[in-house]
């Protein structure tokens, strides 16, 4: 079903007039239209729905996944007679919607016998596909049209161009599937573990990478430079060195801002790593500046991009200390229209947001009345918080560690101090069972730092002195910005310390 739901809504964008226009002679049956027209409307959201509808059945009925194919089928046949040339972004979107009809035209063509008219698609198509990098079309036309002159229609001159052509274009394709390979590698490392470690493997791996970079650093081809940059990249932020992926990030954005006609997601993505990288040099006003470049590009509301950018400025602005801008752009972000319909996934981190938000605001930290204009959250309640990160609560190693520090800290707030000493129990017996491995050093200290508050019976200066050697230990780790480090450490370990300790000093 998601398969057919991204080809119907790509056709409705073209602004099909209706579904006869399918097929040129073809009829659509009656449960055909119903399928589409279910579809379109969003009255059929899984194949569950649409067979109990049409067949009185379930989705492995014999006739509704006939159904399906077929209109699988005839819609796929549609992308070829509609205009994707009107609804390109971009030239170089027109150009690779353009020139991939083309090869597959004269790949029939050619089946047929008819060479003459697929190399002349061909070669008009050579030009363009050359000039907007597309390496892998590029290489594959090339291909042709050497045999073709080599053997079939032989032409001493276009022969020798066309293979000469084709040597330097598959070098570079063998380039780039190189850069690829480093791309999924380093890209997977960095998005799906918690602690990324320098270690031989890695160190080997950057020797070959910086030996690769040099060697296509003058290669004009921008997926090449793209795959490859962003690997360079991710190697740097796997070495913590913000200032090589600083210089990383000018070097990228400044060559994607000279290749016109292309996406432009390129120099976005870039301007959101540098963004990144100025927030672990601690320049913060500059990263600020930098996500703002981002939403310059206006990224579609409600999207991860949109997400991501506001909850970097969220984080530039609580390291800045201006809590007043975090307040506004969480305000922002959860009275937005589109908010309610974002992936829980997504919804719950603005969430552990808005409980630290509430957090300041009770330490006097965050005036909102003093914010004219922006819409008040609502009141906090530790129950419905509980409800709204019920997914995350789940997470034994990761949210949950936040979870379970904001519920305490309401508790100190409250002055509820018998469920404190149960809650910080609780506590202890969750770091010592799930937070020993060495990527959980912070939250384990700043939980051993919360250990020491009843200890110290409340005092702010015998708990300082109590927590001193775990706060240390805290601070020789230093936090990264990846989405899962800033999911745990809404406000930074060191920074949370500050503003605990001075409930006590009130």
């Amino acid at each position: 079903m998601q398969e057919l739901k991204a080809i119907v809504n790509l056709l409705s964008r073209q602004k099909l007039k209706q579904i006869e226009i399918i097929t040129e002679d073809v009829q659509l049956s009656e449960k055909s239209k119903d399928l589409f027209e279910g579809i379109k409307s969003g009255t059929y959201n899984s194949d569950e729905e649409a067979a109990l509808a049409l067949y009185d059945s379930n989705k492995n009925n014999e006739s509704y996944r006939k159904l399906k194919y077929r209109l699988r089928e005839r819609l796929i046949n549609t992308l070829f007679f509609i205009d994707i040339q009107n609804y390109s972004k971009h030239a170089y979107e027109k150009a690779l919607n353009r020139n991939y009809k083309h090869w597959a035209s004269a790949k029939i063509l050619m089946e047929k016998g008819l060479r003459g008219p697929a190399m002349s698609l061909l070669e008009n198509s050579l030009k363009s596909v050359i000039k907007f990098d597309i390496t892998d079309l590029t290489v594959l036309i090339l291909k042709a049209l050497k045999m073709h002159y080599g053997l079939y229609q032989f032409n001493a001159y276009k022969y020798n161009k066309y293979k000469e052509q084709y040597k330097q274009y598959k070098d570079i394709f063998d380039y780039e599937e190189q850069a690829e390979e480093y791309y999924t590698l380093l890209g997977h490392i960095v998005s799906s573990t918690k602690a990324y470690s320098y270690n031989a493997e890695m160190k080997q791996m950057d020797l070959e990478l910086s030996s690769f970079i040099e060697k296509i650093k003058s290669i004009d081809a921008y997926y090449l430079q793209y795959y490859a940059l962003n690997a360079f990249y991710f190697m740097n932020l796997i070495k913590k060195d913000n200032q090589k992926v600083l210089e990383i990030c000018n070097y990228a954005i400044d060559y994607f801002e000279n290749k016109q006609g292309f996406s432009r997601m390129a120099i976005f993505s870039f301007y959101q790593k540098k963004g990144i990288s100025l927030l672990g040099l601690q320049q913060y006003p500059e990263a600020i500046e930098n996500f703002e470049k981002c939403l310059s590009f206006n990224p579609p509301e409600g999207g991860l991009s949109w997400q991501y950018i506001y909850s970097y400025m969220f984080t530039a602005n609580i390291l800045l200390k201006d809590y007043q801008a975090a307040y506004r752009i969480t305000s922002f972000i959860m009275n937005h229209k589109k908010f309610n319909s974002l992936n829980e996934t997504f919804r719950q981190p603005w969430h552990l947001k808005e409980a630290f938000i509430h957090f300041l605001i009770k330490v006097g930290e965050i005036k909102p009345d003093a914010e004219e204009g922006v819409k008040p959250l609502r009141t906090f309640r530790i129950g419905r918080f509980l409800n709204d990160v019920d997914k995350f609560a789940r997470d034994k190693r990761g949210l949950n560690i936040t979870i379970n520090i904001i519920q305490m800290l309401f508790l100190i707030i409250d002055e509820k101090y018998d469920d404190v000493l149960d809650k910080l129990a609780a506590l202890k017996q969750y770091n010592f069972r799930y937070l020993k491995r060495p990527e959980y050093a912070r939250s384990s200290n700043f939980i051993k730092m919360l250990l020491k508050i009843p200890e110290a019976n409340y005092e702010p200066d015998l708990i300082r002195s109590k927590a001193a050697k775990f706060y240390d230990n805290l601070v020789s780790h230093t936090s990264d910005f990846s989405e899962q480090s800033m999911s745990i450490e809404i406000i930074p370990y060191e920074q949370l310390w500050k503003e605990i300790l001075s409930i006590f000093e009130k």
